[in-house]
């Protein structure tokens, strides 16, 4: 059973879903069972944060979660649902103070823009290039910033075991005039 906590920057984990008995996932999958290309979309809480159905594991939804079921190319529509465009949209209709709710009524207001077939398979892929890009830079960052994390460990270490002096070699035109 899919919770809002198994559905972390757009994606779904199933990992740690709670699980339910056949009886219990009958009744929460009685409406609709999903299928590659569903959207589950979070409602409480971390509200509207969505994530694509990318496999056929089983699951139902919990209480604070909802299946959208795109009539139109469903990365795009996920990619929309993730855009800053709708997601103002959403705290326009955003009700409670405790916890942050968006009704199904409310989602069912959401305006996606409709291009044209061939628009809607062009702009996904284009999207999800620039996706992988992204990603990809985001791990190379990261290992940058890990490396040199650990690059002042170093020098912090050696400056307190009195390995690091002030002295600084000379640089070759010092040398010469010397």
């Amino acid at each position: 059973m899919v919770r809002v906590t198994d559905i972390k920057d757009g994606v779904l984990n199933l990992s740690n879903a709670r699980r339910v008995d056949n009886s219990t996932f009958v009744e929460f999958s009685k409406r609709h069972t999903p299928k590659i290309g569903d959207i589950v979309l979070s409602r409480v809480g971390s509200y509207g944060v969505p994530a694509l159905v990318e496999s056929d594991e089983l699951f139902c939804l919990g209480q604070n979660t909802v299946f959208i079921i795109p009539q139109i190319n469903s990365q795009l529509v996920y990619f929309f649902l993730r855009s800053p465009n709708c997601q103002q949209q959403i705290e326009k209709f955003v009700a409670g103070t405790t916890q942050g709710t968006i009704s199904l009524q409310s989602i069912k207001k959401i305006r996606v823009p409709i291009p044209l077939y061939s628009e809607q398979i062009t702009l996904a892929s284009e999207i999800s290039c620039v996706l992988r890009k992204t990603q990809s830079l985001e791990i190379i960052y990261r290992q940058k910033i890990a490396a040199l994390k650990e690059l002042k460990q170093s020098i912090l270490q050696k400056a307190f075991t009195g390995e690091l002096t002030a002295d600084t070699p000379k640089t070759a035109k010092q040398e010469m005039a010397a």
